[in-house]
């Protein structure tokens, strides 16, 4: 080859490669986007039947929700639902119970609804507070497949009523976390 034909050569090659370093630079991708989520925060009460006693057993459980959220489509939201699992108003289920998945239907203010199903991850039962942490999927309505957070803490429990196996309502405090 002659030095004038390899002088070309070389400088194409070279403007190749720079042209593939440029496009190959402007080809990353965008650093990746934060989730975004949906936070209520609001009350919960939770009706028993049978009323809660001291002991683990079966009962059929009702929630009636009151939500106020940010991040999302709506402000508010009303969420329901029943489902029978083991409780106790003294006692956590043995950490080698499997509760069952139970499902909650919330109405948002906007007209959309969302059914989430949930799995109990953590009962934590101290003094007079109970910590239920619930993870679970959007299965039908807004957000579906979305995953989501809940957590409820319940106070004031009344002892003698629990020991008495009296114990027919709980009131508390709730966060729920849709994670869109």
């Amino acid at each position: 080859m002659s030095r004038t034909r390899r002088s070309v050569a070389l400088r194409l090659s070279a403007a190749t490669a720079a042209a593939v370093v440029l496009s190959v630079g402007s080809a990353q991708a965008a650093p990746p986007k934060a989730a975004a989520s949906v936070v209520c925060t609001g009350q919960q009460t939770q009706t028993y039947a049978p009323p809660l006693g001291p002991l683990p057993k079966p009962t059929v459980v009702s929630l009636d929700e009151d939500l106020t959220c940010v991040g999302g489509p709506f402000l508010t939201g009303h969420g329901t639902g029943t489902f029978i699992q083991q409780s106790s108003c003294l006692l956590p289920p043995p950490e080698s119970t499997v509760l069952p998945l139970y499902s909650i239907t919330y109405q948002w203010s906007n007209g959309q609804h969302s059914t989430i199903t949930y799995t109990v991850t953590a009962v934590v039962q101290a003094g007079n507070q109970n910590v239920v942490t619930a993870t679970g999927t959007v299965t039908s309505g807004y957000a579906q497949g979305s995953v989501v957070e809940r957590q409820v803490t319940t106070l004031d429990l009344d002892v003698l009523s629990c020991l008495a196996s009296n114990v027919d309502e709980q009131n508390g405090s709730e966060i729920l976390t849709l994670l869109l």
